[in-house]
């Protein structure tokens, strides 16, 4: 009788470690949840606090210096820099690499006759293209990068009235990532994309 009760005490007790055991296990997976979705909402709130939100734009008039001057730009309305990896221009249709090749896609007889032996010796230095590289460079926030930029001159009269107008037609895509290696491509100034890396 007495071999039987310490059989039975003997089961309780085992019954009882298991359970502690299970619930001591049950406690480590609910920590380690807890820490998990503790670290994952650090790092969304980081990834949150350097977001770069990188809007293209176009502009035919200088407020600074009250000039008519035609700019394509691409700006950083986000919270983080951004570090620009590449642009591509969408002109009725067709994607284009560079500027250069939208222009000549857009207004080659009119870049032609402003880029002429004739013509050049007239056009001042104020009124000559200017362009800027989007190839891995790092945009502050709130700060902008002329992509093209020209200042209306008699010397650049057709190119800048026929480019004036073909501007609202272009579409620009960008690839940008922030300093935490999340990278996005954007278009406009509505719609972005995560990307994994921004491929050519």
């Amino acid at each position: 009788m007495e071999h039987d009760i310490s059989d039975e005490q003997s089961l309780a007790s085992n019954k009882m470690n298991f359970i502690i055991a299970v619930c001591a296990i049950l406690i480590s997976i609910a920590s380690f949840y807890a820490t998990y979705l503790q670290a994952k909402s650090a790092e969304q709130q980081v990834k949150a606090m350097t977001y770069p939100l990188i809007q293209y734009s176009s502009s035919n008039y200088d407020p600074n210096i009250e000039q008519s001057v035609l700019s394509l730009n691409l700006s950083n309305h986000g919270v983080g820099p951004a570090i620009l990896k590449q642009a591509k221009f969408r002109y009725e249709g067709n994607d284009y690499q560079t500027i250069w090749e939208f222009l000549r896609a857009c207004c080659l007889a009119e870049l032609e006759k402003y880029a002429s032996d004739e013509n050049r010796p007239k056009v001042p230095v104020e009124a000559q293209i200017m362009t800027s590289s989007v190839s891995n460079v790092i945009l502050p926030i709130n700060d902008k990068i002329e992509i093209f930029s020209m200042r209306h001159n008699e010397s650049n009269t057709e190119l800048w009235k026929k480019l004036n107008e073909e501007r609202f037609k272009l579409k620009v895509s960008s690839c940008y990532c922030s300093l935490l290696d999340s990278c996005y491509i954007s278009e406009g100034v509505g719609i972005v994309e995560e990307v994994k890396v921004c491929s050519d």
